[in-house]
């Protein structure tokens, strides 16, 4: 479910817990009626809700003395995302990024990928995954790889 909160001429928002999930499109209609009054006139709109973005950092794979293979999977919470690598010589130096990659709107994890080249041999390289989409920006855990 999701909580829609809504303020009558500016005052305090009321919240209202409803069915609402996420990746689906939803017709929300709402009217006033004043005491002694006739309904006032319809109001309603369509949207898609989406919650954050999840990230998991996994293993690196493919592992050789100048490359890997960085892993991940991701969840746009329902929203088309983009997703990317943070990577440097320390968990707290991750200056250098991959290219961004593009995935489809997906409530559910999906699996993203990107091939690292050019590494230093006998090297240790941490990294995270990160996604972005209008319900936010994550960042998965920081986890190392060792070249051969």
């Amino acid at each position: 479910g999701a909580t829609i909160e809504f303020s009558l001429n500016g005052g305090g928002w009321t919240k209202y817990q409803s069915e609402i999930e996420l990746a689906k499109t939803t017709t929300i209609e709402a009217y006033a009626t004043a005491s002694g009054r006739e309904r006032s006139s319809l109001i309603k709109d369509v949207y898609t809700f989406v919650g954050p973005p999840i990230v998991t950092t996994q293993a690196a794979t493919a592992i050789g003395d100048s490359s890997a293979t960085l892993n991940a999977t991701i969840s746009g919470g329902g929203a088309p995302a983009t997703a990317w690598f943070k990577y440097g010589a320390s968990e707290t130096a991750l200056n250098s990024s991959t290219k961004k990659i593009t995935v489809a709107a997906s409530a559910k994890a999906e699996p993203v990928k990107t091939a690292l080249t050019g590494l230093k041999a006998d090297t240790t390289y941490y990294y995270r995954a990160v996604c972005q989409t209008v319900g936010g920006t994550a960042k998965g855990k920081v986890l190392s790889v060792r070249t051969d």
